[in-house]
C-alpha cells in the first residue's frame, strides 16, 4: 500500500471522526471478555505471516464512506489537533512532534477532546481509552500495540495498527466495551484469544481490517444496534480458545439489537466460519465463506430463538473439494422468522443447508423459516434431520448434484429426509417432503466454478431466477 494511499485514509479518518461527533466444532457458550480461561485454554503460539489472500466483493453499504475533508470540532473555531507517540519520546512532553510522549496511555490520558493521536513506528504497549472522541492511527505496516487495546469511550477510531499479543485467555486484541459510534478500520489484529471484540458495542463501523491467527477473528456480544462488518478479511483464525471453542472466523452470541456483516472474506477458520449462539437481528450479506467445517452454524440454550436472520447473497464453496476435512454449508439448528435466499453453494461435503428442529444439545426452536432462490452445484442440497414445522418453507431454488469424477462427500444427492433416507431422484424429494415443487433441477451454467467465477453464462436457467449473482438490492 502506497504512502499515498495511507495518508488520504488518514484524512479521511480525521474527518470521519469530526461527522461523528457532530452528529452525536462444537458450540459452547463463551465467556466474556476478562473472564479466566479453562484449564484447558492453549497459550498464543507464534504469529504467522498471513498468505497473500483473495479480496471480497465489493458493496454499496454506507459502511463504504466517501473521502472528507479534516475540519474544525463540533462548536469549537480550533483545528483538530495531531498529537504524537514515538518510541524515543518521553511521557514529560507535550505531545508535539518536537517533544512526543513515550506510551499510548500517557496520550489517551492527555489529548484534548477531538484528537488525532499518530503513533510511529515501533511497538507500544496497550492502554485503556476512556475519554471520548479520541483518533489512534499508526503508522501503516509499523506500528504494534501489544497487550491489549480497550476502548471505553464514544466516538474513538482506531486505525492502522497491528495489534497482537493480548494476555492469554478470555481477552480481546482490541476491545470495543459498552460505547457507541467506534470506528475499527485498516488494522491488522493476529495473535490473539479474540481478535476484536465487540460487547455492547452500538453504531460501530468495522471495515477493512485483517483478523487472523486468533482464537475467533471477531468475537460480538449484548447490543449490537446498527453496528456494521464490512469489507475484512477475517482469516486463518487457527488457535484454541480453549479445549472445546476456537478455530473460528465470527461468534456472534446473545447479540441484540441489529447488525449487518457485510462483504467480507471469512476463510480459512477450520471449525466454524460464522457461529450464532441465541443471536438476534442478523443480516449476513454478500460475504465469501470458505474452508471451514461448519461455514454457518446456528445454536442456542433456553430455548433462546435465534430470531431475524437473514442470510442473503453469501457466497458458500469448498476449498478443498472432496478431502476427508468435510467442509458444510449453513446448518440450522435453531431459527425463527429468519430467511435464507439468492446464495451460492458449491460442491460443499454432506449439504449446503442442514435443518433440525428440537430441544436440546444446542438444539432451538425452528419457524417460519424460509428458504428459496439459491444455487446449490455439484453437491447435496439439504439435510433434513428431523420432523420441520409447516412453517418452514424450500422452493424456488435451482440444484445441480455432482456429476464429476471428484465429488464432495454425498455430492450426487438431492437430499437426506429424516425418516426417509438420502436420494438423487428430484421426485422423490418433492414428494417426501413438498418442498421445491418449484425449484429446479439444472446446470446453472457459472462462468468458470473451479476459478469461483459464479457469473452465469448466457441461457442460465438461473438468471434472473436464483443464485448470490442476482440477488436483489438489499
Amino acid at each position: 500500500m502506497s504512502v499515498i494511499r495511507h495518508s488520504f485514509r488518514l484524512l479521511t479518518v480525521i474527518a470521519l471522526v469530526v461527522v461523528l461527533m457532530s452528529s452525536g466444532s462444537g458450540l459452547r457458550p463463551p465467556l466474556a471478555a476478562g473472564d479466566t480461561p479453562s484449564p484447558g485454554a492453549t497459550p498464543p503460539a507464534a504469529v504467522p505471516t498471513p498468505d497473500a489472500l483473495p479480496t471480497p466483493r465489493s458493496s454499496s453499504h454506507p459502511a463504504s464512506r466517501p473521502p472528507a475533508t479534516p475540519g474544525p470540532t463540533s462548536g469549537s473555531s480550533l483545528p483538530v489537533a495531531t498529537l504524537h507517540v514515538e518510541t524515543g519520546g518521553d511521557d514529560g512532553g507535550d505531545g508535539s512532534a518536537a517533544r512526543p510522549w513515550r506510551t499510548l496511555a500517557a496520550a489517551v490520558a492527555s489529548a484534548p477532546l477531538g484528537a488525532v493521536i499518530q503513533l510511529g513506528p515501533g511497538t507500544f504497549d496497550g492502554a485503556i481509552v476512556q475519554r471520548p472522541g479520541l483518533t489512534i492511527i499508526g503508522t501503516p505496516g509499523q506500528t504494534t500495540v501489544t497487550g491489549g487495546l480497550r476502548v471505553r469511550a464514544d466516538d474513538t477510531t482506531v486505525s492502522s495498527l497491528t495489534i497482537s499479543g493480548a494476555a492469554p485467555g478470555y481477552n480481546g486484541g482490541l476491545e470495543v466495551t459498552s460505547v457507541r459510534g467506534a470506528v475499527i478500520t485498516d488494522n491488522l489484529v493476529q495473535g490473539n484469544t479474540f481478535g476484536i471484540y465487540l460487547s455492547d458495542a452500538i453504531g460501530a463501523t468495522v471495515d477493512g481490517n485483517t483478523m487472523t491467527d486468533n482464537g475467533y477473528g471477531l468475537e460480538v456480544h449484548g447490543a449490537t444496534d446498527g453496528t456494521v462488518v464490512h469489507g475484512n478479511q477475517i482469516v486463518n483464525n487457527e488457535r484454541r480458545v480453549d479445549a472445546s471453542r476456537g478455530a473460528g472466523g465470527v461468534n456472534f452470541y446473545l447479540t441484540t439489537g441489529g447488525i449487518r456483516l457485510e462483504g467480507n472474506l471469512i476463510s480459512g477458520n477450520h471449525d466454524v466460519g460464522i457461529e450464532i449462539f441465541g443471536a438476534t437481528a442478523l443480516d449476513i450479506v454478500g460475504n465469501q465463506l470458505t474452508g471451514s467445517n461448519d461455514l454457518i452454524e446456528t445454536g442456542t440454550q433456553d430455548g433462546k430463538p435465534c430470531s431475524g436472520m437473514t442470510i442473503i447473497g453469501n457466497t458458500f464453496y469448498s476449498q478443498r473439494v472432496g478431502d476427508s476435512d468435510e467442509e458444510h454449508g449453513i446448518y440450522l439448528r435453531c431459527a425463527v422468522d429468519s430467511v435464507v435466499a439468492w446464495n451460492t453453494f458449491d460442491r460443499l461435503d454432506r449439504f449446503a443447508i442442514g435443518l433440525v428442529a428440537g430441544t436440546g444439545g444446542f438444539n432451538g426452536p425452528l419457524a417460519r423459516v424460509h428458504i428459496s432462490n439459491d444455487i446449490v452445484y455439484g453437491g447435496r442440497a439439504f439435510s433434513i434431520d428431523s420432523a420441520l414445522p409447516s412453517s418452514v418453507t424450500i422452493d424456488h431454488d435451482v440444484l445441480f448434484p455432482c456429476h464429476r469424477v471428484l465429488c464432495p462427500v454425498l455430492g450426487n444427492e438431492i437430499a437426506f429426509v429424516s425418516g426417509h433416507d438420502g436420494t438423487t431422484d428430484f421426485d422423490r424429494f418433492r414428494a417426501w417432503t413438498g418442498y421445491e415443487a418449484n425449484g429446479r433441477r439444472a446446470d446453472p451454467l457459472f462462468v468458470n466454478p473451479d476459478g469461483h467465477d459464479y457469473g452465469l453464462q448466457a441461457g442460465s436457467p438461473a438468471a434472473g431466477f436464483a443464485g448470490a449473482q442476482d440477488a436483489p438490492p438489499n
